[in-house]
């Protein structure tokens, strides 16, 4: 697919750490469903396009996340 993959590089950074105190995990929903939180956007969210064979997961992998924080 044309990339050459250097195996020296890596990505320097940490990880974020928090916590969360009680109120705070309180206040998290039991559930959630993005296509009913923002109606106008059910027909977008988890929209999966048939890509077949054509190996380029990682294009319509993008342009699924990209429509869907479009619409939100």
């Amino acid at each position: 697919m044309g990339t050459v993959v250097d195996p020296n590089w890596r990505i320097n950074a940490h990880m974020k750490e928090w916590e969360l105190n009680k109120n705070e995990i309180d206040a998290l929903p039991v559930n959630f469903d993005a296509r009913e939180n923002w109606p106008e956007c059910a027909n977008v969210i988890n929209f999966v396009r048939d890509q077949s064979d054509c190996g380029s997961c990682w294009a319509h992998g993008t342009t699924e996340a990209l429509n869907d924080r479009a619409c939100i």
